[in-house]
């Protein structure tokens, strides 16, 4: 085996297109962002996992602002949604979703 990287594939969530997958360890994808008004948002993602051991570190600009534990939705394309509340300062950022 080898780390392969992030993969896309179709998804069967609601809405269909594409969903990552095939993680492995300190797998990540970049966003660019531009926050017009600096607060609190709500980050939300939607998973699927036959295990319940893995994480979503989310990171804006190189600092690490929450770990989102991922749990076992018995199916890789069983979806659930999970969220935390990011304080977004206004202007461009990176988010990274890091996956340790």
């Amino acid at each position: 085996c080898g780390q392969f990287g992030v993969q896309l594939e179709e998804t069967s969530d609601v809405g269909g297109g594409s969903n990552i997958g095939f993680l492995d360890p300190n797998d990540y994808t970049e966003y660019s962002i531009a926050v017009v008004s600096g607060g609190e948002y709500t980050f939300e993602a939607r998973v699927a996992s036959q295990y319940a051991s893995g994480q979503i570190e989310v990171q804006i600009d190189g600092m690490s602002h929450a770990v989102l534990d991922v749990p076992n939705t018995n199916g890789w394309q069983s979806w659930t949604t999970i969220s935390t509340v990011l304080s977004l300062s206004s202007g461009k950022h990176i988010l990274r979703l890091f996956f340790p």
